[in-house]
């Protein structure tokens, strides 16, 4: 993908201690959904791209311990975008609707408001 994205992605991270004292980079679902709007990518695509630079978005640090970063790639490729962003935009999100469901997949600029 686009360099620029996972130099923003690395940009953004936060060194994050695991539950087993391991060093990780940690992208917030905030960030991850700012980054989405700023480069015009699905969530999905921004989260893969993250895991592909070792960069793990903080709802994904449980199941590194048992299915890995690659395993973690595998599911994102299979799950449904429109489904996984719905859900996302619901519980990071004051606008969750449709409409602005739609228009992400259109390419058409949204904003999560905290």
């Amino acid at each position: 993908m686009n360099q620029f994205l996972a130099s923003e992605l690395k940009r953004v991270a936060k060194q994050t201690i695991s539950s087993n004292e391991e060093e990780y980079l940690s992208l917030s679902a905030e960030a991850a959904c700012q980054i989405a709007g700023q480069f015009n990518q699905s969530l999905k695509d921004v989260e893969i791209e993250a895991l592909k630079n070792q960069v793990i978005p903080e709802r994904y640090q449980r199941n590194l311990g048992t299915i890995g970063v690659q395993g973690q790639i595998k599911i994102k490729l299979a799950g449904s975008d429109q489904a996984m962003l719905l859900r996302f935009m619901r519980y990071h999100c004051q606008k969750a609707s449709f409409e602005a469901l739609n228009c992400h997949f259109h390419r058409q600029k949204w904003q999560c408001k905290n």
